[in-house]
């Protein structure tokens, strides 16, 4: 299932579990945001362990300011509170986003 965040204080809750975290910074006006929507459901569905969550730029801007994301889709990895920036995936690409999950989880 993939969780859409509300504000700050729930993307904090995410964010700080000790299990990988992927965020899907998107708005609903991007195209590419649009075509990895269902990607993300199904990675949800496939890697249990890892926690997918959802925000909307626009809604949540504050966020997306406070973790620079300049380019939308951005799929950001957090663990325990911290970004593993070396792992951001920026853009609509299903197999790149697949193969970071992978490395992260085995980090």
């Amino acid at each position: 299932m993939v969780k859409q965040i509300e504000n700050e204080s729930e993307f904090d809750k995410c964010i700080n579990e000790d299990t990988l975290t992927v965020v899907d910074f998107w708005a609903s006006w991007c195209g590419p945001c649009k075509l990895m929507t269902p990607v993300v459901e199904e990675f949800a569905g496939i890697y249990k362990n890892v926690n997918f969550v959802k925000v909307n730029t626009d809604d949540q801007y504050d966020l997306s300011s406070k973790y620079s994301i300049n380019s939308l889709p951005t799929f950001a990895f957090f663990k325990s509170g911290v970004r593993l920036t070396h792992f951001d995936v920026i853009g609509a690409n299903k197999t790149l986003l697949e193969e970071t999950i992978k490395k992260a989880l085995s980090s």
